[in-house]
This record gives structure tokens, sequence and C-alpha cells, in this order.
């Protein structure tokens, strides 16, 4: 292929991969006609364009960078080399020098990460084109003798080219034209012979090129090239990701500033590259030779990086004795439309030799482009500015760029469960958008990590295990999250924690620039202002009657530092039996809260949009700060964003438009699953679903189960056969149907009726499947939730009120079934349990944000006798009446399964409670989320499995670009 011939085909590719499907197919037929050959290859690069498109992948970063390169100590051997000392660190591991043991000559030894040389595939395609590479016998090439495998090290081995690079010679200031000229001649004549193997070095630059003392002229690192082949066998591989993306990154910013500063356009905007790219490298190297400065700088990636696709480079910098004819030259090679730069090394040569006469012109031909991997990752960088600059609002002028970044090796994203279900990432972007802290582990132990976007590594934050939801300071210097029980402040400068307030199950936090920190230390307590030295710690948000049924949560400043959004959780979880609520709040407790959206969903502002999600997909809609109102329509900027069952929703947002958010993780996984009394799993019920609440048949051969059907607003009950799981459709109307409670005899199940916002409760008798209205509670606007059906034919239930006032009920399902309060001279209770004979009812007693269990005779409004002195709810008797099972969530939001001996004479009497197992059990619902068979040896639980999120965080720089609408 002639440099005409492949200057036609990238001509037309550059045009048709901007059509859309259908243009770009009349566009290829009348352009190619019936140039079968010429169609064929253009379709090849469209192809690769489509398989691979770094914009498109989830994977922004080779794998292999992220793991530590194999060390190797002076004097061991890897086969017949050994190891003299170390040379450097280079893009895929570190270097070494070594002596051949056999040939007696010195080489350099670049180590393989282990994660690279251990996948067979990758070493496999990765030396067949070392063997490629290899047959590069130049003059001007550093060779690549061979591959190395010994035990657990894997090496290249390469030509040790002694002498400065020329980066080194550079430092010192500009070349003189001849000496420029001259090795730019070498380097030519390198690019072109590697140019017409078919390879393309895409990382040229002065670290890359060396000058030994005789003058000779050497171009390193053609082992991060890429092989280009016609068959399309050997698909773009991450590994050869450009030194951008390597190990330097972490230390040496200079070397970032140098390859950042030498990537064409194309690479950084994702698209293939092909020997075009190499003539802009070239141009860069050449310019900064004879100017002593490079054309594209600035103080950090961002600045760099953005010079490389904006700006011109200053002309005047050049010598003045520069000939014209060199002008021309960078000029052409600098061209950021690559479709007016040289099409092939060989015509740069044309163009020089009139000043420095060498080699003969003659074209090189090129070949077909492979795609940059991890490119997306350079233009992500644009948006970027170091820490030491004052953050500015991006402009919507600029492109939404997306990359990813993966747990750290062998963790998982998550939380512990006291932090909600432990599934979804939780997480926060620094507002000056350089760092994001999350949470990640494993189910042994959890932490806060702190990941620089200018780093392929996260750190461990010392001090932090256990911890949960973080947030930042507003001059990004510090961390908030929870952990033990307490709200604390962690600087990122070093030292330990400061515990702030006290926080038992925190849900959320922000800090304005005055200092003020809101925090919410319960699910049912309100937004609180911490403690300070001018004052005590006070409510700033509370419900209208503390734990009533509401939750107020996940507060968020708005800019002016007195105002701030926070969610209302309109009760239990999931699906809410009632609407969540985004709300302004105010530091002026006189000033009265705003209903903003209703949402299941935390929510922040940024770049004059309200963001939050619904179902998974986050939304950024148009939000006046004068007035708190929406307005416009919502748009999507992210989907399958991870959330939980409290409205956590796994999404921030620096102030400088750099969005990062969690993907994947199902918010409430609930499989009813049979544990044995040791808390080991005896096998689950049925499939896997969306399991509810649940209720075991007296005879124990069946289970009642409500089961999400489609979206999050629908219930149905099912019924489960316990000995195969085999099941049938019970109810299959609009809303919600669900917390099924037995009758003594099996015959017949009471469950909570709710459309529309009204609740009511129904009965289905099972032969014959009729189904009739026990109660309804439309007229006075309450929600009620049975719980237990007594052998002498009383129905309990739990009735949250239209002020949210929440208590247990009693209804007579003979005579005029007039429900009655069971529990007097008490503000909150639910869960109320007939015992076996019918005589006492067990209950839950919520009081200042803690809840216990108790026993007291039925019928009657007597004494209330505790059962344990923990944090416990949701009782359940065994069949003899001689114990009760309590979850406790003293150690855990999700429960302990605790057995309580208890003696119902003439005085109540309780024995040691016995800590059973984790239960994994979401005790956000006031209907039965756990059965226990009549001998209390087996368990029915809704148990929540851990599946911590393995899928990385998306970060999208200059998400406000999102915002505009499609042209």
């Amino acid at each position: 292929m002639t440099a005409d011939q492949w200057q036609r085909i990238a001509a037309i590719y550059d045009e048709a991969v901007e059509l859309d499907v259908a243009e770009r197919e009349l566009y290829l037929a009348r352009t190619c006609g019936d140039d079968a050959a010429l169609r064929d290859e253009v379709d090849a690069l469209l192809a690769q364009d489509a398989r691979r498109g770094p914009l498109d992948t989830a994977a922004w970063v080779a794998d292999h960078l992220l793991v530590a390169p194999a060390s190797l100590t002076i004097g061991s051997l890897v086969g017949p080399y050994r190891v003299e000392g170390v040379l450097g660190e280079g893009g895929m591991g570190q270097v070494y020098r070594a002596r051949d043991s056999k040939l007696g000559r010195q080489v350099a030894l670049k180590v393989l990460p282990a994660h690279f040389a251990n996948d067979p595939e990758r070493r496999a395609r990765f030396l067949r084109e070392a063997r490629v590479l290899a047959t590069l016998n130049h003059p001007h090439i550093a060779g690549i003798y061979g591959l190395e495998d010994s035990g657990s090290v894997h090496a290249l081995v390469l030509e040790l080219v002694e002498g400065p690079t020329l980066a080194d010679r550079l430092a010192s200031g500009p070349l003189p034209l001849d000496e420029a000229l001259a090795i730019a001649a070498s380097v030519i004549d390198a690019l072109e012979a590697a140019h017409d193997a078919g390879i393309i070095h895409r990382d040229l630059k002065p670290a890359n090129i060396k000058v030994r003392g005789d003058d000779t002229v050497k171009v390193l690192d053609f082992g991060l090239a890429r092989l280009v082949l016609h068959d399309g066998q050997a698909p773009p591989d991450h590994g050869a990701a450009p030194t951008l993306t390597s190990p330097a990154i972490m230390t040496t910013a200079g070397t970032v500033l140098g390859t950042a500063a030498y990537m064409s356009p194309e690479q950084a905007k994702g698209r293939v590259a092909d020997a075009r790219s190499d003539v802009w490298a070239f141009g860069c190297v050449l310019y900064e030779m004879l100017a002593g400065c490079r054309p594209f700088a600035g103080e950090d990636i961002a600045e760099t990086l953005a010079a490389v696709l904006r700006t011109e480079p200053d002309w005047t910098a050049l010598p003045a004795n520069t000939p014209a004819s060199v002008h021309g030259v960078l000029r052409r090679c600098l061209q950021k439309d690559r479709k007016r730069r040289f099409a092939a090394i060989a015509d740069v040569r044309l163009d020089l030799q009139e000043p420095i006469a060498v080699g003969q012109p003659g074209p090189g031909p090129a070949r077909l482009p492979w795609l940059v991997a991890g490119a997306a990752v350079l233009l992500a960088l644009v948006a970027w500015r170091s820490p030491w600059s004052t953050a500015k609002p991006p402009t919507e002028a600029g492109t939404p760029l997306r990359f990813t970044v993966a747990p750290p090796s062998e963790l998982a994203f998550g939380g512990p469960m006291a932090g909600g279900t432990g599934n979804s990432a939780q997480l926060a972007m620094s507002p000056d958008g350089q760092h994001i802290a999350f949470v990640a582990g494993t189910p042994s132990g959890y932490r806060l990590y702190l990941r620089s976007l200018t780093s392929l590594t996260a750190t461990a934050l010392p001090g932090t295990e256990g911890a949960t939801y973080p947030f930042w300071a507003p001059d990004s210097s510090a961390i908030g999250f929870f952990a033990n029980g307490k709200v604390k402040r962690k600087s990122i400068g070093g030292g330990p924690p400061v515990v702030l307030a006290d926080a038992p199950s925190g849900r959320g936090g922000t800090w304005n620039r005055e200092g003020v920190l809101l925090f919410t230390p319960t699910p049912q307590s309100g937004v609180r202002r911490a403690p300070s030295e001018t004052g005590p710690e006070v409510d700033v948000a509370v419900p209208q009657r503390p734990n009533a049924g509401l939750a107020y949560r996940w507060p968020s400043f708005l800019p002016d530092g007195r105002h701030f959004l926070y969610t209302v959780a309109g009760g239990a979880c999931c699906p809410p039996m009632r609407p969540g609520m985004i709300r302004v709040g105010s530091l002026d407790p006189a000033e009265p809260s705003i209903d903003v959206v209703e949402a299941e969903s935390s929510a922040f502002y940024a770049a004059g949009h309200l963001v939050f999600a619904k179902d998974a997909t986050l939304f950024a809609q148009p939000f006046d700060l004068q007035t708190f109102r929406l307005s416009g329509e919502p748009v999507l900027v992210g989907e399958r964003v991870s959330w939980e069952g409290s409205r956590y929703v796994s999404a921030s947002v620096s102030d400088n438009g750099t969005l990062v958010f969690g993907t994947g993780a199902e918010p409430i996984v609930q499989q009813a699953t049979w544990f044995n009394r040791g808390g080991h799993v005896v096998g689950p019920l049925a499939n896997s679903t969306q399991y509810h609440s649940l209720s075991l048949s007296p005879d124990e051969r069946h289970a009642a189960v409500a089961l999400q059907t489609g979206s999050q607003s629908s219930l149905d009950l099912w019924l489960f056969d316990v000995t195969n799981g085999n099941s049938s459709r019970l109810t299959a109307g609009p809303g919600l149907e669900g917390s099924p409670v037995w009758s003594p005899d099996g015959r017949r199940l009471a469950f909570q009726n709710e459309r529309d916002g009204k609740s009511s409760i129904h009965v289905l008798t099972l032969d014959g499947r009729t189904e009739e209205t026990l109660l309804d509670a439309t007229a006075q606007g309450n929600s009620d939730v049975p719980t237990s059906w007594s052998r002498d034919g009383f129905l309990a239930f739990t009735r949250r009120d239209a002020s949210g006032h929440t208590g247990v009920w009693v209804l007579p399902l003979d005579g005029d079934r007039t429900p009655t309060a069971a529990v007097q001279g008490a503000d909150t209770t639910t869960s109320g349990r007939f015992s076996p004979d019918g005589h006492w009812l067990a209950f839950t007693l919520i009081e200042h944000g803690s809840s216990q269990v108790f026993v007291q005779a039925f019928p009657g409004t007597g004494v209330k006798h505790p059962v344990t002195r923990e944090d416990t709810s949701h009782p359940v008797w065994r069949s003899d009446g001689k114990e009760l099972y309590v979850l406790s969530v003293a150690a855990a939001s999700d429960g302990v399964i605790v057995a309580i001996p208890i003696d119902l004479g003439t005085h109540v009497e309780t024995g040691v409670p016995q800590h059973l197992f984790l239960a994994g059990a979401g005790r956000f619902s006031d209907g039965q989320i756990y059965a226990v068979t009549r001998a209390g040896d087996r368990f029915l639980i809704n148990a929540r499995p851990r599946r911590p999120s393995l899928e990385p965080l998306t970060v999208i720089v200059n998400w406000p670009a999102l915002l505009r609408p499609p042209r």
C-alpha cells in the first residue's frame, strides 16, 4: 500500500466515522464505487472503531498497570540473566540492568507485572508481537532480544543502550539546529522502518530516545508499540497502553506531562492511532529540540492536554535561524486535523531533505490502525485542575468524557451492613475534583480509601475501619464519615480521625463553608446540627412526630450555606409504603421546609440543577436557588446507578463538573432462605427474586410470600410449597399486596392491600380463592399492616395514622369488627404478635430513637414486661410459647436472631438471651420478615445476601455538557 493509497483510505474513513449508519452506507457506496479493495480497507477501520471505542468500554486503564510489577533483588537470576541493578520503571514494569551469562553481554530486563504475564492469552499475544518487533533490526531502534519465562517472573530481554536520553539533554536547554536535525533524521529512519513493518510506536517522546556517546541515536520502548495486522486477528490490547497510564504516573509528574505533551489529538479523543500519530509526536520532539520547550505545555495534566486539543504552539519560540522548510514541516506535523497532517513519516523526510540532506526520499507505507487502550482517560484529564489552582465551573462548550475506576485489588465497593445493605458503592467526590473517597473492603472489614484522579492506585485511610457514607469538607481538606456510632472527621493530610458527635447509625452529612455540620444520626431521627464552640447540638429538620414512620436523612448544603436539601423517607422500603420527598430546609428554624420533588432518592445541587435518581437512573433538572422550584424536564445523566433502600444514591459531583457514580449493585436483594439454629444456610425457599414479607403456614407445608412483580410500586402474594419450591400466584391486582398472616387453621390469609395511597386489610380464603375486605382504613387515612392472627379470632395489626403516629391495634373478626388500640400509654408501637395460647401480646416499642420488645397480657392494657435490654424488634413466638425470638440490632443494623427463654406464668420471667446468628434481614418493615418452625430449629428469613459491587465506578468529566439539547 502506497502513501497515496493510505491517504485516500484515511480520508474516507475520517468522513465516514462521523456519519450515522444510514448516511455512512450511502456515503461509502458513492465514494468507493466498485473498488472492493478500497471498501474492504475502510470497512476494516470502521469495524475496529466500533468494536473497541474507549469511550464505550468499561475499562479505561490496562488491568496489568493496576498491579505492582515483580521486584527482583540484585544478584538474582532470571534464566541466564543475572540482575546487576535497577535502571528505572517503564510502562509495563520495572527495568533492570542484567548480564547475559551465556553470551557475556549487558541487557535490560523489563519485568512484566504478574497480572499481565500470568494471563495465557495475553502472554501468547505479546510473545507473537515481540517476535515481530524483534525483527526490527535497525541501527536506530533498540533491539528486543526475546521474552524470558523463569518461574513466576516474565521479562522482556532488551538491548541495553548506554548514554543519556534526549530528555536528559534537553534539560540543559535547546539543541543547536544541526544537532537537532541530525537526531531528527535518525528518528525518522527508525519510525520509517517500524511503519514499513506495520508497527506504530504510539509513545514517541524525548525520554524514549537515547543518544549514545558516539552520537548514535536509538529509539526505545517499541515494546509498547502496537503491531498492525490486516487479518484482524489481534484485538486491541489494554496492555499496550501508553506510558501516561504507567506506574510512573504515581510518582513522577514530569513523566506524566511529558507523555501527555506528545499525545496526538486523535489519541486523546479515543480514536484509532495510525502512522500520523507518530508524525505528530515527532513534530513535538523536533519542536522541543529547537525551542527548548514543549509545544503544548501546562502546569498540570489538565492544562497540558487542553493545550494539545485547543491551542497552537508558540512559533516565535523557535530560533531565529530556523529554516522556513523546518517551520513548514513542524506546522504540517502538528496539524490537529490529521487529514491535513503528513500521511507518512517518509513525507517528513522529503520536506526536510534540503536543509539536512539525508537518505533518499520515498513513500513509507502505513498499516491499519489500532485503537489506543485507555485513551479516554487522557481526554478526561483535560477537565481536571491541579489542587493548587482555583476550581472553576466547567464550560458547557466541552465534551462529556467517561472513564471508570475499579475497586482496589481483591476488594469490592460497598460497606458494612450497619450502613445499609452494604451492596452499593458509598462514595464522595472532593469539591475541587481531585479525589474520590469511597468505602471498600471484604465482608470481614471495610474502610475508607482515597483515590487521586491523577493516580492509578487508591490509598487506605488509617483509622477509618467500619466507615460508612463519606462526605467532604468544602475546602477538600477533610472527609467526614460514620463509624462506631460516631460521626468523625479525617484530614487527608494525616492524623487520626476526630469524633464530632454521636451517630448510632448515620444517614448522611454535609458541611458549609462556615464549618456548620449537618448530619442524621439514626434512620428515625431528624437532620441535626452538630455541636460547635458557639452552640449545642440541635435539630434543624425534625419529623412531625419522632419515630412516627418518617425518616429525615441525606442532608446536602446548597451554595448559600444556609439552606440544604434533605430526603424524607416515607416509611418502610422496598417498595415504600408511601412516596419519599426531597425537600429544602433552612438553618433558621422559623423558616418552613419546602417540598421539591417526590422521589426515593438522596439529592444534591450542581451546575444549576437538582441531581436525583428514580429507579436506578440519575437525572438532573433545572433548579432555581431563589424559589427552590424545579423547571423544565429532567435530563438523564447516568443509568444503572446503585442505590439502597435507605434512599442513598451512589453519586457525587465536584464543584468543577466531575461526576462519579457507582453502578450495578442491586439496592434490595432479599432471598427467602432457610437457616438452621446455628445460622448455617439450609437452602433457599425457591428461585432468587425480590422477596418481601412472608409467613409460614401452621402445618409448615407452605409459605405465603409477597413478591415484587414488575415495578417497585407493585407487590403480589404467592404461595410456595416448602418441600419442592413450586409456587402459585394468589393475587394479581394493582398496587401493593403484602404482609400475609395465616389463620390458625391454615385456610385463610389476611394481608395488606394498598392502592393509590389507600390502605385496607383483606382476607383470602385459599380453598375457593375468595377475597373480602376486613378493614377499610381509607376514611381515616391510615396505613394498616396485619401482623398476627390469634386462635381466639383476633387480628393484630400495626396502624400508622395520617399524622405519622404508629400503634398496635386489634381487630375482632367476629361481631362488629371495631378495631381498638391494644397498647395504651405508649407513643410508638409496632409488630404485635399473639402468643400461641392467645393470652399474651409481644410488640416493639420505640422511644428516643431505640426499639425494645415488650410483652403484656391480652386482652388488657396492663403492665408492659421488657424482654431484653438490647435494641430489639420483630418478636416471633415458638409454638409452645416457651421461647421468644427477636431481632437484635445492637451489633448490626440487619439484625441478629436472639432466642429468649420465657415463662408466661403469673409473672413474666425471661431467661438469658442466646444470640443465634446474624440474620441479614432488613428490619425496616412492620410486617413479618422471618418465620420460625414449631420446634424452633429452622428459620425462614428474608435475608439480604452480601453482594458487594465489583463493578467499577463511572466518572464523567464535564458532565454538565450532557444537559445540552441534542443537535
